[in-house]
């Protein structure tokens, strides 16, 4: 039996002897979860929260479940939860402004990657998604290609935003 089997096991059986264990549904989600079963996790997430368990982590990864699943409406108010939670966790930040984002909410997406930036300039993903906001959202070329271009000025593999980049270029 490898670790993740026992581990499984070994939660499961904490959870017969005690249903109200937020600890552990939440690392039996965590061990459903890298095994790319999303579904089954983002059950489990709900029902350590349901049950207490505290901090921004638990929400976080029941929107990312979500998202994994395809179902980015259903995973804001969690990643919005773990945003307002986790105030200084660039990463959970990052995710809640993709998924407002990807569903077209860019108004709200826009002000969380600017305050992504005042924490971390250099972050590459922050630039790189602000400058494709400016670009589907606004006719503000000149903010998009300026933020695409720190992105991949930041980080020269970044080719998703050179390429993005040029496309623009291209066009004007």
């Amino acid at each position: 039996m490898n670790e993740d089997e026992r581990a499984e096991k070994f939660f499961q059986k904490a959870l017969t002897l005690d249903e109200g264990a937020a600890t552990a549904y939440y690392s039996l989600a965590n061990l459903y979860y890298n095994a790319d079963r999303f579904e089954e996790a983002a059950k489990l997430y709900e029902k350590a929260i349901a049950n207490g368990i505290e901090g921004a982590d638990a929400y976080y990864m029941l929107g990312k479940s979500f998202e994994k699943e395809g179902l980015t409406k259903l995973s804001i108010p969690y990643l919005q939860r773990a945003y307002e939670l986790a105030t200084d966790d660039i990463q959970v930040k990052l995710s809640y402004g993709i998924a407002l984002a990807s569903l077209e909410m860019f108004e709200q997406a826009e002000p969380v990657f600017k305050e992504i930036l005042e924490m971390d300039i250099e972050n590459a993903d922050a630039h790189y998604n602000l400058g494709v906001l400016y670009a589907v959202s606004t006719s503000n070329t000149e903010s998009a290609l300026s933020h695409l271009k720190e992105a991949f000025t930041i980080q020269p593999s970044y080719e998703q935003a050179r390429y993005v980049y040029d496309m623009i270029s291209l066009r004007n």
